[in-house]
């Protein structure tokens, strides 16, 4: 596998890439009849404009990032969880291709961050539980997972 090209988030362009890849989203989704309008620029939801809608945060990763990242606050990722919260995990491409979609339950996705954690802790002994960041995607195993969620219709 090559070595990926690194910088873009580190060259400040992380806020527009968020930005895009809520657009997209919202894109989508009015693509399927469903009104939206992504949330403030350092927030990561969309709003839907419709009563009992479901909560969408938006997660984008460029082609040169192995996975999506998330900042842990005292070993938790999602304050509050409700049954209809789900994010949708966005692969955008530097080469002009689609964007890609994972539309995943939050539950799920707060599940299999914390087993991603404590595999990363236990692979190498010595590791901090303090570590905030917390990776999904970076692995085969993971990615695998994932492409069961790439139904829009979750979201209905």
């Amino acid at each position: 596998m090559p070595k990926p090209e690194y910088g873009r988030i580190k060259s400040g362009d992380g806020p527009s890439i968020n930005y895009a890849a809520k657009l997209a989203v919202c894109d989508e989704l009015r693509k399927r009849g469903v009104a939206a309008r992504p949330g403030r620029m350092n927030d990561g939801r969309i709003l839907l404009e419709s009563a009992n809608a479901p909560t969408i945060r938006v997660k984008a990763k460029t082609s040169a990032a192995l996975g999506w990242r998330w900042n842990a606050k005292e070993g938790v990722v999602f304050q509050e969880i409700s049954h209809s919260d789900f994010c949708v995990l966005v692969e955008l491409s530097d080469k002009g291709s689609p964007a890609g979609y994972f539309i995943v339950p939050t539950k799920e996705v707060d599940r299999k961050l914390r087993e991603a954690f404590k595999k990363w802790l236990d692979d190498k002994p010595g590791r901090s539980e303090s570590n905030p960041v917390w990776f999904l995607g970076d692995h085969q195993y993971q990615r695998d997972w994932l492409q069961g969620y790439r139904d829009w219709g979750l979201l209905a």
